[in-house]
């Protein structure tokens, strides 16, 4: 039966012209309210410069609260204009006996009359029903309690560029069916939005308690990423009247995957939101770009199993443990009592501030500030004391000395000998004013005098110089040595922004109260937990997957570890996400082999979603040239089928740029890109990615190319080969020349 033939046809259909009519004179009513705000905003202004001032910024306040809804409102029916809505459910409220249907969809809309929905935010309590609810009775949760009705219709429409192309009633069977055409598309160079095909378990954790930090196990494929984007979108939408969406923020591995996901945000209409990269985020509270060695260097030392492999994991490892972080600890304090004041602060014989009492503010009173925001706290205290008390000197010098002169007077009778007696005794007042002045111009700097000053790096290198364990002698000589080139390695970074943030203070202020990490399990506990003390905040959303830890020697080891370490109170909620959506069973079948060869703890296998393919394609080459022939035939069969994006994925960069010369060798018309962490992929018919920069994205179809290069059954070599397996969504191709199978051969 075609959707023609349908008995609501007529009626859907209606209800979609009748949708779009009405977002139309909305957007067209919306532009002449925003007309009048800027109106309203003008005239306040104008009264702000009045007499009457507290009445023209309540006015100003009032009108700029309601432009900026109207032109939020207005962006957001702007862009679902063409596909206002995505599913409907059917519900009769507990107590009633009227059956309502509800149009969902990414933005709110109702009729200002009656009230009456005409589109419901997929955010909304009651569109969590479609997520999560089955036919018959239901319950969902709201701000005023649980509300109960019964549910007796989902429908999940097609509509595109205005027009009804499809619908259907749904139940698990057709929701999967669903689901698996959604996931038979193309893989785009920008990740989308799942509104429409979001499942059970990742509705969970988009819907989690905000109030509680959140840590997600994921597997690959299972939508961390685009999960944790909704997740603030939804509670931007649910919590919006406590937190402006520039309170939110993002941190992502790289720039290549911030620009990947930036569509994401303003299509569910939500905008402002910070999103960056860990290292700029560090460089900003530093408040200087870093001169940090290559991230990947190290990684690149351990593939090639250079002779200091072990001391180098070993220095890793240590620089992102809490043990790293207690020394600091240790060593603030040890500064703290060598900064405490010596001695009283006098001028002259006067007692201005006894050492005990400043020793007081410095340990006691401004003990939340940075420590050389205390020196500066103690430096004005003085200043003000000095002040005050100096002033009220030199009038007790005046008063005493003009005392003594009204004496003199008296006393002596002979001009001659008064006279010379008026002169001594304003001449000693004058000296004494003197003093007094010359010795308050210098008094507080030379107190000053006893707490020197050193910048960041020089006490970093203190720290290092002062670390007592022999063990450590490896790491102090390493990391000096980097200092001396005026460098240092992302692995510096969290003790380094621990160090500015309680000496310092930070040089960018983060009003950030909710933070959303992807790709966690390359960050140590360190970093995780001086992310926490110098934003202020638990309010976490840790994303990540052990099995794709290819930065393991120093990133977390385990999430047991994060919630002991980081959230010792107990209160962070701990999520498993099994489910993967972005490949086929024999793709994920073939990758699980893989993975069970690494070392990683507690290892959970992803389960695929029952959508199947081909099996992937394994051939071994004797000659470079025909390997290269052969992926490219493959390139221009799967675009003849239909797939979009490629990717041809070596072990490291400088694989890559071989098999870039192979390619170039050959004059292909395509076009061909090798990417970096910096790039952006669009427009390109391929792409070659190193294999540690690919986590995160996603692909139709992928070759694994191993030229000069190959996986062995090292850890890291694993991780990294299971992390190349599952970014295809379609088709997956692994070709090696003889001799570089390696790992190949035992799976």
């Amino acid at each position: 039966m075609t959707i023609e033939q349908h008995r609501d046809y007529d009626h859907e259909l209606q209800r979609l012209e009748e949708t779009k009519t009405y977002i139309q004179f909305v957007l067209h009513e919306s532009e002449h309210n925003e007309d009048a705000f800027r109106a309203d905003i003008k005239e306040a202004y104008q009264r702000l410069n009045s007499l009457d001032s507290s009445e023209g910024y309540i006015a100003l306040l009032t009108s700029a609260k309601f432009l900026d809804m109207t032109q939020q409102s207005l962006r957001q029916l702007q862009q679902v204009q063409q596909r206002p809505y995505f599913c409907r459910i059917d519900v009769r409220p507990e107590h009633t006996e009227t059956i309502q249907p509800l149009y969902i969809g990414k933005a709110s809309l109702f009729r200002p009359d009656t009230q009456e929905p005409v589109i419901v935010d997929w955010r909304s309590p009651i569109a969590n029903v479609y997520y999560e609810g089955r036919i018959g009775e239901i319950s969902y949760e709201t701000t005023t309690g649980t509300e109960r009705g019964e549910l007796y219709r989902k429908r999940q429409y097609t509509i595109d560029k205005g027009q009804l192309q499809d619908f259907r009633d749904i139940d698990i069977t057709t929701r999967d069916e669903l689901l698996q055409e959604s996931l038979g598309g193309s893989a785009d160079s920008r990740l989308k939005d799942i509104v429409s095909t979001i499942q059970e378990e990742q509705n969970r954790v988009i819907r989690a308690e905000m109030y509680r930090p959140m840590i997600v196990q994921g597997a690959a494929g299972s939508g961390k990423t685009t999960i944790a984007l909704h997740r603030i979108a939804y509670l931007i939408y649910t919590y919006g009247d406590k937190f402006n969406p520039d309170q939110f923020m993002i941190l992502a591995p790289h720039q290549l995957f911030l620009k990947y996901i930036a569509d994401v945000l303003p299509e569910l209409g939500v905008d402002a939101v910070r999103q960056t990269t860990y290292i700029d985020f560090v460089s900003e509270g530093l408040g200087k770009k870093l001169n940090l060695a290559d991230p990947n260097e190290r990684l690149f030392r351990f593939l090639n199993g250079d002779e200091d492999t072990e001391q180098l994991k070993f220095v890793s490892l240590y620089k992102g443990s809490v043990a790293y972080k207690q020394q600091i600890d240790d060593y603030l304090e040890a500064l703290t009592v060598r900064m405490l004041p010596q001695k009283d602060f006098k001028l002259g014989k006067h007692m201005l501030y006894a050492v005990a009492d400043l020793r007081k503010f410095f340990r006691e009173d401004y003990v939340r500030l940075p420590i050389y925001k205390r020196v500066e706290k103690i430096k004005k205290i003085l200043a003000d004391r000095l002040k005050v008390k100096k002033k009220q000197m030199l009038q007790e010098i005046v008063d005493h000395y003009d005392h003594e002169i009204d004496q003199a007077f008296a006393r002596y009778k002979v001009p001659e000998q008064r006279r010379t007696q008026v002169v001594k005794l304003m001449d000693a007042k004058e000296n004494l004013l003197k003093k007094v002045e010359a010795l308050s111009k210098t008094l507080v700097k030379e107190y000053m005098t006893q707490f020197p000053k050193q910048d960041l790096i020089a006490h970093y290198r203190e720290f290092l110089q002062g670390l007592p364990d022999e063990s450590l002698q490896y790491l102090q000589t390493y990391t000096t040595a980097l200092l001396d080139k005026k460098q240092m390695e992302l692995e510096d970074t969290p003790a380094l922004l621990y160090l500015q943030h309680k000496l310092f203070g930070l040089k960018e202020e983060f009003k950030i109260r909710n933070l959303v990490i992807d790709e966690a399990q390359d960050y140590s506990v360190f970093q995780l937990v001086t992310l926490k003390e110098v934003l202020g905040t638990e309010m976490f959303t840790i994303l990540g997957d052990l099995s794709q830890g290819i930065h393991s020697y120093r990133g977390v080891q385990s999430w047991e570890e994060v919630l002991r370490e980081v959230f010792p109170s107990g209160n962070c909620n701990y999520l498993v996400l099994e489910q993967s959506y972005r490949t086929t069973v024999e793709i994920m079948e073939l990758a699980n082999r893989v993975i069970v060869h690494s070392n990683t703890p507690g290892l959970v296998l992803a389960k695929p979603v029952v959508r199947h393919g081909e099996q992937p394609t394994q051939e071994v080459f004797t000659e470079e040239q025909a390997l290269i022939a052969q992926v490219l035939a493959d390139v221009l069969e799967l675009k003849g089928q239909g797939l979009g994006s490629m990717a041809v994925i070596g072990k490291t960069m400088a694989e890559c740029q071989r098999i870039k010369e192979r390619f170039d060798a050959l004059a292909t018309h395509l076009s061909i890109q090798v990417l970096d962490e910096k790039e952006d992929y669009a427009g390109n018919d391929v792409v070659i990615v190193p294999s540690y920069v690919v986590k995160g994205l996603e692909f139709d179809a992928v070759f694994i190319v191993n030229l000069e290069e190959q996986y062995t059954a090292d850890d890291l070599d694993v991780k990294l080969l299971y992390v190349a397996m599952t970014r295809p969504l379609h088709r997956l191709f692994v070709y090696s020349m003889a001799g570089q199978t390696g790992l190949l051969d035992v799976i």
